[in-house]
């Protein structure tokens, strides 16, 4: 490979103050000195040549909690402080740096320098984050494959470390967010003596293991039953004054009222309008997307982390992000932010005697989206009791009927099931996934097609996806079951569902339910209906 001219790149000063996400109180100013990292100013091939770094899935995170809240582990985390710093690079790596003005330094002869060369990561590179993963990686790997000590980097989540002490038997997990580590462990020791062999390495900062990534993760114990809940108070009341401000200054106030459901009842978006919400023109669309592309990510972030109800409602935001309208941001958008300001101070949960091997609901309506005649679909899977995994999306292709809808919403379930099931091996939990995952759908037909058998000429032309649920169906490894539609959670995850829905089914999906979860009826069917209600109506008297 031919090496390009070094050009020098530019550096700057970023200040910032930092406050305690849990009390809002200051805690200290912070300045960074940055590389200007630009696409201009730093190029592929001539300053770097790598820039992927893994970062770790929200269901690895998720099921770390759910673990250490359902086997009572041990929780610790921990900050590498200016972990960039602290990375490793190869001789073509290093680059020519210009120090900002006033920062010039001097050489052994005493003359001025405004020219260094980075011989470590920097801030503000693009490559910043793979020399430090690459850095990090090689040092646990080799750190802790020394006795008493084993250690596994898992080949399907990169950011996750298995570290076994061969004399007790005892292992501790790793769930490492760049510089942010989270960890569970069977024994105190051997997390007092990882981390501190880390802090001789890079040094860290021991930092409470109820927060992580601007998430409180609270850890009680009720009656002897212990329950890891995961809320973002601080973050949603944030964005409510955020856009409570925005509104007044535009002379449109946010309403006082609450709303009891995350979206308009009813009602869809589409990128080319809907009789309610018809396509804006294009001044009235770039006077908006601004404020469209602010709010779906700030909604994307609350809903993948800790609150599935509002997934519906970031899908819909999703597909109009770029061609909303004043109305959508002012009906919709704030409809649903009164919600979530309603609901910060509840997010998932898991209680340590809930379900402890996974299992799964899946839905689908028949509401195509105008834009392309494609559905809704969603899904959820539990282990103890809450949800590790929620997703409300859009159907990949175009389902012919709701059982066509269904099938491909099951296809979709059964492939993050699988992911699941090794994930959880590879962790050394093949206990919470011994058996098929048995995951409720409420249309019989698309339920029964694989145990049965049964191709038609409506199904025949299902492409991959039947063939694929069949093979993991026959593997052991997937057990679709028929549900009543009125128990069915998914159902808030596929359509802006009305009140009495959204208190049904929200508790059930989000680990809220007073009582554990009931073992899944896979012997229902729409014959036993009745009984199919009796069964949850102990349950749905306390709503």
């Amino acid at each position: 490979m031919i090496r390009r001219k070094n050009v020098p790149v530019r550096s700057h000063w970023i200040f910032d103050s930092k406050y305690c996400i849990k009390t809002e109180v200051f805690l200290k100013s912070k300045g960074r000195w940055v590389i200007d990292g630009t696409t201009r100013a730093m190029r592929y091939n001539e300053h770097f040549w790598e820039s992927f770094s893994p970062a770790p899935n929200p269901i690895a995170t998720r099921i770390m909690q759910s673990v250490a809240c359902g086997y009572d582990k041990k929780r610790y985390a921990a900050d590498v402080e200016v972990a960039f710093l602290k990375s490793l690079l190869k001789p073509h790596e290093q680059i020519i740096v210009r120090l900002p003005d006033g920062q010039e330094t001097t050489n052994a002869d005493g003359e001025l320098c405004r020219y260094v060369i980075l011989y470590r990561g920097q801030y503000g590179t693009k490559c910043a984050a793979f020399y430090w993963s690459r850095t990090r990686d090689a040092w646990l790997l080799d750190k802790f494959s020394a006795e008493p000590y084993t250690i596994r980097q898992l080949d399907i989540e990169k950011c996750l470390f298995v570290i076994t002490n061969t004399v007790t038997g005892a292992v501790t997990h790793l769930l490492i967010h760049v510089d942010d580590i989270d960890c569970i462990a069977d024994d105190d020791a051997d997390a007092q003596y990882i981390f501190g062999q880390m802090h001789l390495e890079w040094g860290i900062k021991m930092t409470d293991p109820d927060m992580m990534l601007g998430i409180q993760r609270r850890l009680t114990t009720v009656d002897g039953v212990r329950y890891l809940e995961m809320i973002m108070p601080t973050y949603i009341t944030d964005m409510y004054n955020e856009w409570s401000a925005v509104m007044a200054q535009r002379s449109k106030p946010i309403k006082k009222s609450l709303p009891s459901t995350p979206f308009p009842d009813g009602e869809q978006l589409s990128v080319i309008g809907t009789e309610r919400f018809p396509k804006p023109p294009d001044a009235e669309i770039a006077a908006v997307t601004p404020d469209m592309q602010k709010f779906t990510g700030q909604l994307l972030w609350v809903a993948r982390m800790i609150m599935p109800d509002c997934l519906f409602a970031s899908s819909q935001f999703g597909r109009v992000v770029t061609s909303g309208s004043t109305k959508v941001l002012d009906e919709c958008a704030m409809h649903t932010l009164r919600y979530l300001y309603s609901q910060r101070d509840r997010g998932i949960r898991f209680r340590s005697d809930g379900c402890r091997s996974i299992r799964a609901l899946y839905d689908a309506s028949d509401n195509p989206d105008p834009k392309d005649g494609k559905s809704q679909y969603g899904y959820s899977v539990m282990l103890f009791d809450g949800p590790i995994c929620a997703v409300s999306k859009k159907t990949t292709r175009v389902g012919t009927s709701s059982t066509h809808n269904e099938f491909i919403a099951q296809s979709e379930l059964a492939k993050t099931c699988v992911y699941i099931q090794d994930l959880l091996t590879q962790m050394g939990f093949p206990e919470c996934c011994d058996g098929p995952v048995p995951a409720g759908g409420d249309n019989v037909t698309a339920t029964s097609q694989l145990s049965q058998e049964r191709i038609t000429e409506r199904n025949r032309f299902y492409l991959t996806d039947l063939h694929f649920l069949r093979e993991i169906f026959e593997l052991g490894r997937f057990m679709p079951y028929w549900i009543h539609g009125a128990v069915n959670g998914a159902d808030i995850y596929t359509k802006a569902v009305p009140r009495q829905i959204i208190l049904k089914l929200r508790d059930m999906e989000t680990g809220y339910s007073t009582d554990v979860l009931p073992d899944p009826d896979l012997s229902a069917t729409p014959e036993s209906a009745k009984a199919c209600m009796a069964y949850f109506s102990p349950y749905f008297s306390r709503i």
